[in-house]
């Protein structure tokens, strides 16, 4: 196969819409050919909205954001794994950018060579299981094997 011939075919493109402006531009977004996902960027979002994310003005700006991207067919979702469940657009949500991992994959140490000392991961206290929040309704606990 022909690397160079076929990269832009086998290539995942993932818009992150952070401004009101953004949301204002959602459809034009969202429609732009070789775009394949939409996703909010949950906390810069709140930030210049000024609005909480549990505010329903912010809630009315992931809706809008959602539609545009469905109403384009392309698949929807979040920057943070929060939205996976408990919201009303949670059912829709298709990709996340972030959040615990359940395939239990376990980074291995950064630039120092194997390393026995486990680095701490962001959200999970050192040496504590994952909770299971945030990884989808009814998710098995991710228990590396």
């Amino acid at each position: 196969m022909n690397y160079r011939a076929t990269i832009n075919d086998n290539m995942l493109v993932v818009v992150m819409i952070e401004t009101l402006e953004g949301v204002a531009n959602a459809n034009e977004i969202a429609s732009t050919f070789g775009v394949d996902v939409v996703i909010q960027g949950n906390n810069d979002l709140s930030a210049f909205s000024g609005w909480p994310q549990n505010d329903d003005r912010y809630q009315d700006l992931l809706t809008k954001t959602h539609d545009a991207a469905l109403r384009a067919g392309k698949f929807w979702g979040n920057a943070g794994a929060q939205f996976l469940t408990g919201n009303r657009l949670s059912a829709d949500t298709r990709f996340v950018q972030n959040g615990l991992a359940r395939d239990c994959w376990i980074p291995p140490a950064r630039g120092r060579g194997r390393s026995s000392q486990e680095e701490p991961t962001v959200g999970v206290a050192a040496g504590a299981q994952p909770t299971g929040a945030g990884r989808g309704s009814g998710a098995p606990p991710c228990v590396p094997k």
